[in-house]
């Protein structure tokens, strides 16, 4: 009984912090959508650019989305860094310390695998891997079938 009273306790704690973050990441600028999760451990830049996450995304430990770039301030010092608007769109799975890199669109019903480099948009319903990333499989909705992209 004290396990299952214990048990019950951590899940609710667990909930509150979730739902925490989530209204600490919303107060700070990112657009999330609902019945989404982002892990404690994802990291979620909004310092100079916009990030939005549609619903029901999953983005797991060690991920991170950048909303800039600066590539062009350290080439060329005294240029600002460029402003970004990343988005993740509905129904995503984004691996662990997966990175997503800023003026990306992940596509709905999308995977981004573990480890994996997203410079480019992503289409819907892919599964994309590696660094960088690229689409190793794509959902054929007239047969349900995830069928494999050739290379």
């Amino acid at each position: 009984m004290t396990e299952l009273i214990f048990k019950s306790f951590r899940n609710w704690m667990s909930d509150c912090f979730q739902r925490m973050r989530i209204g600490c990441l919303r107060f700070v600028g990112v657009q999330i959508g609902e019945r989404t999760f982002i892990s404690f451990g994802a990291w979620i830049d909004v310092a100079r650019g916009t990030v939005r996450i549609g619903n029901d995304c999953e983005i797991t430990k060690g991920c991170k989305i950048l909303s800039h770039s600066a590539v062009e301030s350290v080439l060329h010092p005294g240029v600002p860094s460029q402003r970004g608007y990343t988005v993740i769109e509905d129904s995503v799975f984004i691996g662990m310390n997966a990175i997503i890199l800023s003026n990306v669109n992940v596509g709905s019903n999308s995977i981004v695998g573990a480890g994996a480099v997203v410079t480019k948009n992503v289409p819907p319903y892919s599964i994309v891997a590696g660094n960088p990333a690229r689409v190793i499989k794509r959902f054929d909705t007239s047969t349900n079938v995830w069928c494999r992209v050739g290379k």
